[in-house]
């Protein structure tokens, strides 16, 4: 079938709605055929055959029926569901998108077929075979409906979505509305933080590639980038302090930071990850460009994360304005800068660099204006979001097992935090999979019913809320939960249930067995206690290119060692980055493993420098072992 047929007349170019109206005159005795057509500039042979189709029927059926559908054009005769049946059709669509639950193209010609085998409608047998509606049918319901789009949608966590509710909205603003009433702050003392993560492979942006062609490249760095964590910090009055650098390090370095924004800190921690511990380092930042008093506060905005001690993503202004435009600046900067270095790859320190511009261009007082006024934080508007808004928390819009019955036996008006906001009747209260009621019309959420949870089981572990950390009832809470932490709880001592009686000499092999776990060896590196303390490297040690290094990873109960390569010196002479090697067992002999296992360590985690190998001479394989003249054992 001709998806893109065009019309050589302008004969199917009629507008329904009149030919309607002529009908109407018509079927009422106040106009005749010949007028209405003059009148309407319509004509009289087709408005004649619409008349006669309407007519008879109308006749047929023995009751009156819509008039559009009964004169319709036979252009639109083989069509499978009618104009109603398809704009519920969209309706069900359009919320089941919004709740976040959308269709897919596949889906919805599923339900299509579905829901023409409900309403015994006639459609071609080729949805029988391959129950589905036909892709033509696909491509025409989304002409007649230009209000559907196929977009791909962004990943949305379970939690993220549901949260967003009027009841934890009502407590944030509720919460807010009473610190700024009570301190009075100016918009240069509202501050909002976040953080977000930037790797050293970001996704390429497009490009121009010839037409037709299915594979495209782009270069990066390497297959996964580690991870920096970047965190921003503005005022409500459009300005941004100095942001910071998370780097997946032990110890922070002020080489870290260089070429970045200035007054950016670089701090360290071996995750790469924001902590509780480091969250006080940021804090100290914030007093240091604010210099916040009793007298003088400022009133910081934060999310729920648990290094922070609670606010959606929708309720952060960065996450709303600023940290967009800020990806997609930086997505092209890196896609430049593996551009113009061919053969170089980006690394942990060179992220400050080349996000300076990146931060430059978009925490500018444009953005973070409108974040905050997106946002209802300032100017304070608590009616910013409406009923629609919290379609997301749909789903999860479910009631206390405790309170299912209760709710079956009386329809009670909203309480509590919910009845803070205006009295509209909200979308979230009506029930979707209401059985067709006496019209007799059939739905689609009838075949399909919106997605559901079940009710909520109580739980005794306290959900997170919106709180005002700085309050004493707060504090108190949080220095309580701080000392029961700390207490050391009791370990469980793993007792094993003697089935069989072991004999003696068995006794004797797992006695042997056991006296030797100190000094096991693997196919990797090996471990000991006393290994670091019998070899150390002096700080008068030079190390340089093409060393051979022994380097020691701390364990829970011990360390481990691997014998590298230092392949690079970085500025200082603070890290190097190494490639590792791998023992053959059994025996002291290395090599260099297919893929290679290159990594980034500092100098404190070298504990010796070993002399130059010797090569295994015989076959060509073995050839590319090394023996070092060290005991390591």
């Amino acid at each position: 079938m001709v998806r893109t047929y065009k019309h050589k007349t302008s004969r199917a170019d009629i507008d329904e709605t009149i030919v309607a109206r002529a009908l109407t005159e018509i079927s009422n005795g106040r106009m005749s055929l010949r007028t209405a057509a003059s009148e309407f500039g319509l004509k009289k042979s087709m408005l004649h055959k619409r008349f006669k189709k309407q007519r008879n029927t109308t006749e047929d059926s023995g009751a009156e029926s819509d008039t559009v559908d009964q004169g319709k054009s036979k252009y639109a005769s083989n069509q499978v569901f009618s104009a109603e049946e398809e704009n519920m059709l969209n309706s069900y669509l359009l919320k089941s998108s919004s709740i976040h639950y959308g269709l897919t193209l596949r889906q919805t010609r599923t339900l299509a077929y579905e829901y023409a085998l409900k309403l015994n409608k006639k459609f071609p047998n080729k949805w029988n075979v391959e129950k589905q509606a036909g892709i033509d049918w696909m491509k025409s319901f989304l002409k007649r409906h230009k209000n559907i789009s196929l977009r791909k949608p962004e990943n949305t966590s379970l939690a993220r979505a549901t949260s967003f509710n009027p009841a934890n909205v009502n407590a944030f603003f509720c919460n807010h509305k009473s610190v700024l009433e009570k301190f009075k702050f100016e918009p240069n003392r509202i501050l909002n933080l976040d953080e977000t993560g930037i790797t050293t492979v970001l996704p390429s942006p497009k490009v121009l590639i010839e037409k037709g062609k299915k594979q495209v490249g782009q270069i990066v760095s390497s297959e996964r980038g580690q991870l920096v964590t970047f965190v921003g910090i503005i005022t409500a009055t459009g300005n941004a302090l100095p942001p910071i650098y998370v780097f997946p390090r032990v110890h922070a370095k002020d080489h870290f930071v260089n070429g970045g924004p200035i007054g950016a800190v670089g701090l360290a921690h071996k995750s790469g990850w924001m902590t509780a511990e480091l969250f006080m380092n940021v804090l100290k930042h914030i007093v240091h460009h604010l210099s916040p008093s009793k007298e003088n506060p400022i009133l910081l905005l934060i999310d729920n994360h648990k290094s922070h001690i609670s606010l959606p993503a929708l309720l952060q202004p960065l996450d709303v304005g600023v940290y967009g435009p800020f990806k997609a600046i930086l997505k092209s900067t890196f896609n430049n800068h593996m551009a113009t270095h061919p053969g170089k790859q980006i690394t942990i320190y060179d992220i400050p660099q080349l996000s300076k511009q990146p931060f430059l261009l978009s925490f500018i007082p444009k953005n973070i204006t409108k974040a905050f006024e997106a946002t209802g934080l300032w100017p304070l508007n608590e009616l910013v979001f409406t009923e629609a808004d919290f379609q997301s928390s749909y789903v999860s819009d479910r009631p206390v097992t405790d309170s299912v019955v209760n709710s079956n036996l009386s329809n009670t008006g909203t309480t509590g935090q919910n009845a803070t906001r205006p009295e509209n009747k909200s979308v979230l209260d009506e029930r979707d999979t209401t059985p067709p009621g006496p019209s007799g019309i059939v739905t689609p959420e009838v075949l399909r019913p919106y997605p559901k949870a079940a009710p909520r089981r109580n739980v005794q572990r306290r959900t997170g809320k919106s709180c005002i950390y700085t309050s004493t009832p707060e504090m108190d809470a949080i220095k309580n939960k701080e000392q029961e932490r700390q207490i050391p709880k009791e370990k469980k001592r793993n007792v094993k249930r003697v089935i069989f009686e072991s004999s003696p000499d068995k006794e004797h092999m797992d006695a042997e067995d056991s006296s030797e776990e100190g000094g096991s060896f693997s196919d990797e590196g090996f471990d000991g206690n006393d290994f670091a303390e019998e070899h150390s490297i002096l700080d008068s040690d030079v190390i340089s290119t093409d060393d051979f290094v022994l380097v020691k990873f701390a364990t829970k109960k011990t360390f481990i060692y691997y014998v590298a390569l230092v392949q690079k010196l970085f500025e200082g002479g603070v890290e190097c980055e190494v490639k590792y090697l791998r023992r053959k067992l059994p025996g002291w002999s290395f090599h260099f493993p297919v893929i290679s296992d290159i990594a980034t360590v500092i100098r404190d985690d070298i504990v010796l420098k070993l002399p130059k190998p010797v090569n295994h001479k015989g076959t060509a394989r073995t050839s590319d072992y090394f023996k070092f003249g060290v005991d390591l054992t």
